[in-house]
């Protein structure tokens, strides 16, 4: 281990809070270790989570590409949506582990996807402007990280955007209940900013 490694360590400000993930780590004495932490380390949280969504983007981008070598461009879309389905349904069940008494209507699925967006879309920027049990609305604008990816792959035209509208279907199944969730796309530019109204109601 290079000497001063644990105290650099110790006077890291985002290593501090993940240090139970990375408090194993272990290098051979020939390793710079303390100069791969100041190059490649996030130097702060902000860094640290759009690194992690960059990532995150990434995968699904290159995962769709290669379904499209290996089975064509029809099926991009089916998986997408698929894949966005059951990270909804995964999400809710989350959702009852951390509060039992979440609301199963509107209003909790606008938690389970605003849980969503907190852990790994930073982003998006969220505006709720109606929050009853019966009826939610709120709109999305930021970036859409998804798009971006699968623009710089030239996938777009083969994906039904915003890819986010399964998720709700998915939080409906695992918690059996019967909503409808209407997303609209007011902006979506080469850039990938985005303005998406979302309208969650019971049917």
């Amino acid at each position: 281990m290079q000497p001063n490694y644990e105290e650099y360590l110790n006077n890291h400000p985002v290593y501090q809070h993940i240090k139970e993930l990375r408090g194993e780590d272990r290098f051979h004495d020939d390793v710079d270790s303390i100069n791969i932490l100041r190059l490649f380390f996030p130097a702060t949280v902000k860094e640290l989570v759009l690194g992690l969504s960059d990532i995150t983007s990434t995968f699904y981008g290159l995962l769709l590409l290669e379904t499209a070598k290996r089975y064509g461009n029809d099926g991009i879309n089916a998986i997408s949506r698929s894949a966005a389905f059951e990270i909804g349904r995964r999400k809710a069940e989350q959702a009852l582990v951390i509060d039992p008494a979440i609301p199963r209507d509107a209003c909790g699925i606008c938690n389970v996807f605003i849980s969503a967006i907190y852990v790994s879309s930073p982003e998006y920027k969220i505006n709720v402007t109606t929050y009853q049990s019966d009826e939610v609305t709120l709109i999305l604008t930021g970036t859409d990280r998804y798009h971006r990816s699968a623009q710089m792959l030239n996938l777009t035209e083969h994906i039904t955007w915003p890819i986010l509208t399964p998720f709700f279907y998915g939080v409906c199944s695992a918690w059996h209940i019967s909503y409808q969730a209407d997303l609209h796309v007011k902006e979506l530019d080469e850039h990938s900013r985005c303005r998406y109204n979302i309208h969650i109601t019971r049917k």
